[in-house]
Protein backbone atom coordinates (compact mmCIF):
# COMPACT_ATOMS: atom_id res chain seq x y z
CA UNK A 1 0.00 0.00 0.00
CA UNK A 2 1.38 3.56 -1.12
CA UNK A 3 -0.30 6.26 0.07
CA UNK A 4 0.31 10.08 -1.68
CA UNK A 5 2.77 12.68 0.01
CA UNK A 6 6.24 11.55 0.74
CA UNK A 7 7.21 14.93 2.08
CA UNK A 8 4.11 14.17 5.26
CA UNK A 9 6.81 11.97 6.77
CA UNK A 10 9.90 14.19 6.43
CA UNK A 11 7.92 16.69 8.19
CA UNK A 12 6.62 14.54 11.10
CA UNK A 13 9.81 13.55 11.38
CA UNK A 14 11.59 16.92 11.54
CA UNK A 15 8.67 18.19 14.13
CA UNK A 16 8.80 15.18 16.18
CA UNK A 17 12.66 16.02 16.49
CA UNK A 18 11.83 19.53 17.74
CA UNK A 19 9.46 17.60 20.75
CA UNK A 20 11.27 16.38 24.23
CA UNK A 21 8.74 13.43 23.75
CA UNK A 22 9.13 12.74 27.49
CA UNK A 23 7.95 15.72 28.51
CA UNK A 24 5.83 17.23 25.92
CA UNK A 25 2.05 17.26 26.01
CA UNK A 26 -0.27 14.66 24.04
CA UNK A 27 -1.69 17.68 21.81
CA UNK A 28 1.83 18.62 20.70
CA UNK A 29 2.51 14.77 19.08
CA UNK A 30 -1.23 14.51 18.13
CA UNK A 31 -1.42 17.69 16.00
CA UNK A 32 2.25 16.66 14.15
CA UNK A 33 0.16 13.25 13.69
CA UNK A 34 -3.16 14.58 12.48
CA UNK A 35 -0.99 17.27 9.85
CA UNK A 36 1.07 14.02 8.65
CA UNK A 37 -2.57 12.16 8.09
CA UNK A 38 -4.46 14.29 6.76
CA UNK A 39 -1.59 14.69 4.04
CA UNK A 40 -1.45 11.28 3.03
CA UNK A 41 2.18 10.42 3.85
CA UNK A 42 3.84 8.47 0.69
CA UNK A 43 4.47 4.86 2.95
CA UNK A 44 5.17 1.34 1.44
CA UNK A 45 3.98 -0.95 4.17
CA UNK A 46 4.03 -4.66 4.15
CA UNK A 47 0.50 -6.26 3.59
CA UNK A 48 1.47 -9.70 4.78
CA UNK A 49 3.34 -11.16 8.05
CA UNK A 50 5.24 -14.05 9.18
CA UNK A 51 4.41 -13.41 12.92
CA UNK A 52 1.59 -15.15 15.08
CA UNK A 53 -0.82 -11.78 14.63
CA UNK A 54 -2.52 -10.91 11.01
CA UNK A 55 -1.53 -6.87 11.04
CA UNK A 56 2.01 -5.60 9.91
CA UNK A 57 4.60 -3.43 11.72
CA UNK A 58 6.47 -0.95 9.39
CA UNK A 59 9.44 0.61 10.87
CA UNK A 60 9.73 4.45 8.93
CA UNK A 61 12.19 6.14 11.66
CA UNK A 62 14.17 5.21 14.65
CA UNK A 63 17.07 6.99 16.60
CA UNK A 64 17.58 7.02 19.79
CA UNK A 65 14.81 9.65 21.23
CA UNK A 66 11.64 7.73 19.04
CA UNK A 67 11.10 5.11 16.59
CA UNK A 68 7.85 5.54 13.84
CA UNK A 69 5.74 3.25 12.30
CA UNK A 70 2.70 2.52 10.06
CA UNK A 71 0.42 -0.61 10.83
CA UNK A 72 -1.68 -2.17 8.20
CA UNK A 73 -4.69 -3.99 9.76
CA UNK A 74 -6.54 -6.47 7.50
CA UNK A 75 -10.51 -6.42 9.11
CA UNK A 76 -10.69 -8.03 12.15
CA UNK A 77 -6.74 -8.10 12.96
CA UNK A 78 -6.28 -7.48 16.59
CA UNK A 79 -3.35 -6.70 19.43
CA UNK A 80 -3.14 -8.77 22.74
CA UNK A 81 -3.72 -6.98 25.46
CA UNK A 82 -0.55 -4.74 25.99
CA UNK A 83 1.72 -2.33 28.08
CA UNK A 84 4.28 -0.09 25.60
CA UNK A 85 7.20 -1.27 27.78
CA UNK A 86 7.46 2.10 30.30
CA UNK A 87 7.49 4.54 27.03
CA UNK A 88 5.03 6.98 26.00
CA UNK A 89 2.84 5.93 22.88
CA UNK A 90 0.60 7.89 20.25
CA UNK A 91 -1.10 6.70 16.92
CA UNK A 92 -3.10 8.38 14.63
CA UNK A 93 -5.69 6.32 12.34
CA UNK A 94 -4.98 7.05 9.11
CA UNK A 95 -7.52 5.16 7.39
CA UNK A 96 -10.58 2.56 8.81
CA UNK A 97 -12.17 2.42 11.47
CA UNK A 98 -11.01 0.81 14.84
CA UNK A 99 -11.86 -0.29 18.44
CA UNK A 100 -9.61 0.16 21.10
CA UNK A 101 -10.29 -2.47 24.00
CA UNK A 102 -8.84 -0.31 27.52
CA UNK A 103 -7.63 -1.69 30.87
CA UNK A 104 -5.99 -0.85 33.61
CA UNK A 105 -3.72 -2.47 35.55
CA UNK A 106 -5.10 -3.29 39.17
CA UNK A 107 -2.46 -5.24 40.79
CA UNK A 108 0.58 -3.79 42.65
CA UNK A 109 3.33 -5.29 40.27
CA UNK A 110 4.83 -7.55 43.02
CA UNK A 111 4.38 -10.65 41.87
CA UNK A 112 6.35 -11.40 38.47
CA UNK A 113 3.99 -12.95 35.96
CA UNK A 114 0.78 -11.83 37.61
CA UNK A 115 -1.75 -8.95 36.29
CA UNK A 116 -5.15 -8.52 37.33
CA UNK A 117 -7.03 -6.03 35.22
CA UNK A 118 -9.95 -3.98 35.02
CA UNK A 119 -11.90 -3.18 31.65
CA UNK A 120 -11.90 0.48 30.64
CA UNK A 121 -14.68 2.27 28.06
CA UNK A 122 -14.02 1.04 24.99
CA UNK A 123 -13.04 4.11 22.14
CA UNK A 124 -13.84 3.75 18.30
CA UNK A 125 -11.67 5.90 16.44
CA UNK A 126 -12.12 7.41 13.48
CA UNK A 127 -9.57 8.61 10.47
CA UNK A 128 -7.56 11.04 12.02
CA UNK A 129 -8.31 10.25 15.86
CA UNK A 130 -5.66 9.55 18.49
CA UNK A 131 -5.13 7.35 20.98
CA UNK A 132 -2.28 7.76 23.71
CA UNK A 133 -0.47 5.82 26.28
CA UNK A 134 1.40 7.47 29.09
CA UNK A 135 2.23 4.95 31.46
CA UNK A 136 2.24 0.53 31.72
CA UNK A 137 -1.24 0.56 34.08
CA UNK A 138 -2.91 1.82 30.83
CA UNK A 139 -3.44 -0.93 28.64
CA UNK A 140 -5.02 -1.66 25.58
CA UNK A 141 -6.24 -3.96 22.91
CA UNK A 142 -6.77 -2.76 19.26
CA UNK A 143 -9.03 -4.40 17.12
CA UNK A 144 -9.52 -3.17 12.75
CA UNK A 145 -13.16 -2.88 12.27
CA UNK A 146 -12.54 -1.85 8.72
CA UNK A 147 -10.26 -3.96 6.11
CA UNK A 148 -7.17 -1.98 5.21
CA UNK A 149 -7.01 -0.22 8.51
CA UNK A 150 -3.71 1.55 9.08
CA UNK A 151 -2.39 3.98 11.78
CA UNK A 152 0.86 5.85 12.31
CA UNK A 153 2.83 5.11 15.72
CA UNK A 154 5.21 7.09 17.72
CA UNK A 155 6.67 5.76 20.90
CA UNK A 156 8.93 8.04 22.42
CA UNK A 157 12.31 6.53 22.89
CA UNK A 158 12.32 2.71 20.29
CA UNK A 159 10.41 0.25 21.79
CA UNK A 160 12.38 -2.95 23.06
CA UNK A 161 10.39 -4.49 25.66
CA UNK A 162 6.99 -4.80 26.24
CA UNK A 163 4.16 -7.13 27.99
CA UNK A 164 1.24 -8.49 26.42
CA UNK A 165 -1.30 -9.77 29.26
CA UNK A 166 -4.08 -12.59 29.19
CA UNK A 167 -7.11 -11.80 31.43
CA UNK A 168 -8.15 -15.04 31.90
CA UNK A 169 -5.36 -16.50 33.22
CA UNK A 170 -4.16 -13.01 35.01
CA UNK A 171 -0.69 -13.31 33.98
CA UNK A 172 1.38 -11.66 31.46
CA UNK A 173 4.44 -12.13 29.16
CA UNK A 174 7.52 -9.94 28.28
CA UNK A 175 8.21 -9.76 24.72
CA UNK A 176 10.53 -8.51 22.00
CA UNK A 177 8.71 -6.33 19.52
CA UNK A 178 9.23 -7.30 15.58
CA UNK A 179 8.77 -5.27 12.17
CA UNK A 180 7.69 -6.83 8.86
CA UNK A 181 9.27 -4.30 6.49
CA UNK A 182 11.28 -1.43 6.90
CA UNK A 183 10.70 1.71 5.05
CA UNK A 184 12.97 4.32 6.45
CA UNK A 185 12.99 8.09 5.47
CA UNK A 186 15.95 9.86 4.97
CA UNK A 187 17.86 11.67 7.85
Amino acid sequence: MIIADRMALHTLVDGLRGLDLAACPDDAVGALLGVAIRKKPAIRVATTTEQPRAYTRTLLFRDDAFELLALYWPDGASTGIHDHGTRRCWFGLATGRMRVDNFRRTDDGTVAGRATLAPQPDSHLAPGDLDVRSNDLDLHRCVALEPATMTIHVYARPLERFHLFDETTETYDECAPTYDAQAIVPS
